[in-house]
């Protein structure tokens, strides 16, 4: 007879020891798993606040080293005249081809205190509160030229309708002596733009007459601010943006988790020593003004930082804190100062 096989079940021991190798192999693969997440997190974070604030800069650069141009004409030398008679932009090119201002941290007004009826007003009290503001004006090359001179009547003939120019739009008609700005008073079509006049030249005329020689360009405006976007950040803080609103008085929302822009201007003196202030400084002439320094503080939806923001950042003219005004939330988001210097091609340095 065969010897019954004994069979034998693990032991309490061995089962405490499998069952304390298993917590302990869980906890380390939760731990893991928390730590990839975790840092997934951060470089999302850090990923799209670094996208924002270089694109913020692109698009501040690309449009304030636009400032007063007006094709191939010298801006420092040709006369700008203006034809139309809701030119928003204030009238007069040469002086409101870039203009800053300061809000007041409390109230929101500007300084400089803009005039009344001034299209700007409506952004005084959409603005945040210490952050500044930046307005400049210049003619977009379009391609579009001439196909017949202008003559007596209020038609230009064009090659084709530059793309966004409809009734009400500023156009620019220049060559390398003159430059005139017309607001369009038809619905471009079949390469025809009609253009109004104004008190001083009510018959339409353009004078002296432009050939063929000559291109049409979008005139245009792009003034820069913070404002608060409506929407909250995961922590419950206030989600600020940068908009940018043009000629058609419309604001739009391009850039959200820009907390605040600030911005000196770099005034050349006679010395040709460059010295670089506010916008409010007393002292400070536009028309000397050949760069201009601006930064943004930008920052990230996500919490995802280990403890809450005590740090002062370093921008134009000013120190960024959670106490200070203004100032970021102070929340566990991340956040980063971009900073640049943009020369404006359009004013002549003389050193």
């Amino acid at each position: 007879m065969q010897k019954s096989l004994i069979q034998r079940g693990f032991t309490l021991v061995e089962i405490m020891i499998a069952l304390a190798l298993g917590v302990l192999l869980s906890s380390a693969l939760v731990q893991t798993f928390s730590s990839t997440q975790k840092l997934a997190s951060m470089e999302g974070a850090l990923s799209r606040m670094q996208e924002t604030g270089r694109f913020a800069l692109e698009a501040l650069a690309r449009d304030i080293r636009m400032a007063g141009y007006h094709g191939c004409a010298d801006p420092n030398e040709v006369e700008l005249t203006i034809l139309a008679v809701d030119l928003k932009a204030g009238g007069a090119f040469v002086f409101e081809s870039l203009r800053g201002f300061e809000t007041d941290t409390n109230t929101g007004d500007f300084t400089p205190a803009l005039p009344g009826g001034h299209d700007l007003i409506n952004i005084e009290g959409e603005a945040r509160p210490g952050s500044d503001v930046i307005s400049v004006t210049y003619a977009n090359t379009s391609g579009v030229t001439l196909t017949s001179p202008t003559g007596q009547s209020a038609n230009i003939q064009v090659s084709e309708i530059p793309a966004g120019v409809d009734q009400g739009s500023f156009v620019m008609v220049s060559n390398c002596a003159h430059a005139h700005v017309v607001e369009v008073t038809n619905t471009p079509q079949n390469f025809t733009i009609t253009h109004g006049g104004n008190e001083n030249h009510p018959h339409n005329k353009i004078e002296p007459p432009y050939g063929t020689d000559a291109q049409l360009m979008v005139f245009q405006n792009r003034t820069y601010y913070v404002a608060d976007s409506g929407r909250d950040t995961d922590a419950g803080a206030p989600i600020y943006s940068l908009y940018v609103r043009g000629f058609n008085g419309v604001s739009q929302e391009i850039l959200e988790g820009v907390e605040t822009l600030q911005i000196l201007y770099g005034q050349q003196m006679d010395t040709g020593r460059i010295r670089y202030v506010s916008a409010d400084d007393a002292n400070l002439v536009w028309d000397d003004v050949v760069s201009v320094r601006v930064g943004v503080l930008v920052q990230t939806f996500a919490q995802v930082a280990d403890v809450n923001d005590t740090s002062t950042y370093e921008l134009p003219g000013l120190s960024i804190s959670n106490a200070t005004t203004p100032a970021h939330a102070g929340d566990r988001a991340l956040r980063k100062p971009f900073v640049t210097t943009v020369k404006l091609r359009n004013r002549r340095q003389e050193i």
